[in-house]
């Protein structure tokens, strides 16, 4: 019980300090727009919509490094370089 409790400690500021973003979800189609992510929703932690990677070209997902959930549905298509 009293390492739940620490846990709780410790976990409990970040989902504080998580901001939920984009309610209607997003599609990512290309590598420049997964890069930006986070300069186009600073803060943005958690996707309450749902989240569309794909398309041949994408390579790299370190730009989503700052989300730490999505609520919706999160699919990964046609991403053949990953």
């Amino acid at each position: 019980m009293k390492r739940l409790i620490v846990l709780l400690l410790f976990a409990l500021p970040q989902l504080l300090a998580a901001q939920a973003c984009l309610p209607d979800g997003i599609t990512i189609a290309n590598q420049a727009v997964l890069d930006a992510f986070a300069t186009s929703y600073p803060g943005c932690s958690i996707i309450e919509g749902d989240v569309v990677i794909e398309g041949p070209l994408i390579t790299d997902l370190s730009g989503l490094s700052q989300v730490v959930a999505v609520e919706g549905y999160l699919g990964i298509n046609l991403t053949t370089q990953l």
